[in-house]
């Protein structure tokens, strides 16, 4: 924390792979019936199916901050706690 201000960045490359992303998408409303087209194509062979979700986020960029607001009773570290 430098002068009452505190920042944040971080970036994330990640890849999501699944054989269909309907579990994502099914809610408590669809009866696990997603809405889309995830569907096993070849019931005999699934792992032609793999391949990147539907839900996949490759680059994930988060910023933030916090800053300390320049009044208030406790803003110096050496005042004396309120009892």
């Amino acid at each position: 924390m430098n002068r009452g201000l505190q920042a944040d960045i971080s970036y994330t490359y990640s890849r999501s792979i699944d054989f269909g992303s309907d579990a994502e998408r099914a809610t408590e409303f669809s009866h696990g019936v997603a809405i889309g087209n995830s569907s096993i194509i070849n019931t005999w062979n699934p792992a032609l199916n793999r391949a990147v979700s539907d839900f996949d986020t490759t680059h994930l960029i988060t910023v933030d901050w916090v800053y300390q607001l320049p009044f208030g009773t406790a803003r110096n570290s050496s005042a004396a706690p309120i009892p």
